[in-house]
């Protein structure tokens, strides 16, 4: 690699109001480096940064992971190092509108008062009317044929039974076209540095759009009444041998996007690609430490994903 790492990008500045990234120098850098296309890699690698938003970084984001800025250094370090040999990089980000199922606004107490930031909303709560939606529809009721019962009560009913994440009411974050919704900039430079390199652009994946349900992963909702999948993701993940994950939060966001990816290939019979977590490339949400260290063993022991280090996985 002939360019200088901080001539591309300033680590100092990682989750800073640091300015706009200068696309027409990153441009320029690349060319120094002539190489060759992402077309010709025998081995095809897919980097995935999940949800490496302004949102969820320390001290600047609406809800700031931390360790998060570490976090993106570490993964700009480790794509420079790796530059060529990573053919695609994967951007994820959360994309919201205000009212949202996860939102103080969407539920209120009697008396109209919406929950506080980090509230739990269990089942009981909602058959009790302890919480009461404010946004609701109805559905058909799977245990009663005929009948019609509210989508917020099925809802997380869904969530309990099916052992996913219980529904938090979480600060309101990532709204769709706002600075808080953007990509970490010093990363980004990174990104399209790599882009104009090997003359392959990244893939950038949206997701929690749907206000009716929590999009933790990349792959699917916490549930949803059509069993929603991005297949349009994990068919690009399909094109890969080796598939590295890094991002926040990894007891969320990216820890359940390598959990539903695991799950799927799993039951794909024939080629499928290595996952690959680099561990020191994600944080937690403060209080899920213990369930996230039981989430990455379960997958390296059940699903042979490879939980290491970005300073020991060399391509």
């Amino acid at each position: 690699m002939k360019t200088n790492i901080n001539d591309i990008v300033r680590m100092v500045n990682v989750g800073t109001y640091s300015g706009l990234v200068d696309f027409g120098k990153i441009a320029n850098l690349a060319k120094e480096n002539h190489m060759a296309p992402a077309e010709k890699d025998k081995t095809r690698v897919l980097l995935v940064g999940i949800d490496f938003q302004y949102c969820f970084i320390e001290d600047i984001g609406s809800l700031g992971v931390a360790g998060s800025k570490n976090d993106v250094r570490r993964t700009i370090a480790w794509l420079y190092r790796n530059c060529e040999k990573v053919t695609r990089v994967m951007l994820s980000a959360d994309d919201h509108t205000v009212q949202q199922i996860f939102f103080p606004c969407w539920w209120s107490d009697k008396r109209g008062n919406n929950p506080d930031p980090y509230t739990i909303i269990s089942h009981d709560d909602v058959v009790h009317e302890i919480w009461i939606p404010n946004y609701d529809k109805m559905i058909p009721d799977e245990n009663n044929s005929g009948a019609m019962i509210s989508y917020c009560q099925e809802y997380v009913r869904h969530l309990e039974e099916g052992k996913r994440q219980k529904l938090q009411i979480w600060p309101y974050h990532a709204t769709s076209g706002t600075f808080d919704a953007n990509i970490e900039a010093q990363l980004s430079a990174m990104v399209y540095y790599h882009a104009r390199c090997r003359h392959n652009d990244p893939f950038i994946a949206r997701k929690g759009t749907d206000p009716w349900s929590e999009m933790y992963s990349l792959i699917k909702p916490e549930w949803s009444l059509d069993s929603y999948i991005n297949k349009p993701v994990l068919d690009e993940f399909a094109k890969y041998d080796i598939v590295v994950f890094t991002g926040e939060a990894a007891s969320h966001c990216a820890g359940l996007s390598v959990l539903d990816t695991a799950e799927y290939f799993a039951q794909i019979d024939g080629r499928k690609p290595q996952l690959v977590v680099l561990r020191d490339c994600m944080s937690p949400i403060p209080g899920f430490e213990d369930y996230t260290e039981e989430l990455y063993k379960t997958l390296q022991n059940k699903y042979g994903v490879l939980v290491t280090k970005s300073t020991k996985f060399v391509l």
